[in-house]
């Protein structure tokens, strides 16, 4: 939506750029991650304006109910950007800082069983 581009030089030689000014975003099929285990892995470029809290990398959101929406950010923290997960209540904040304007491996597990 809004035009997202490709470019030739991600980090595996394919990306996508969003510019953080258009609403940009990729739009899919809802995927049911609601009541299992998963890990959620990218590659990403982070480019922060000092105005921005946010910088989203997924949102999945059927009922906008505690633990019904799955969030993953970049979140400024402190004047300090770092990995943020949350499950609309249930939140969780990374201990180290997410560097700007290099690439990144971004992991994020959850474990139904633990909820943690």
């Amino acid at each position: 939506v809004n035009n997202p581009t490709f470019i030739s030089n991600g980090y595996v030689w394919q990306g996508l750029f969003f510019d953080g000014i258009s609403n940009q975003y990729l739009y899919t099929s809802y995927i049911p991650l609601i009541s299992t285990s998963f890990t959620i892995e990218a590659w990403l470029y982070p480019m922060s304006s000092n105005s921005q809290i946010d910088l989203a990398i997924l949102g999945l959101c059927t009922n906008p109910f505690n633990d019904q929406c799955l969030h993953l950010t970049i979140r400024n923290v402190s004047s300090s950007y770092r990995l943020y997960f949350s499950f609309f209540g249930d939140n969780i904040v990374g201990n180290d800082p997410v560097p700007m304007n290099q690439w990144i491996h971004a992991a994020f597990t959850f474990d139904n069983r633990t909820h943690t």
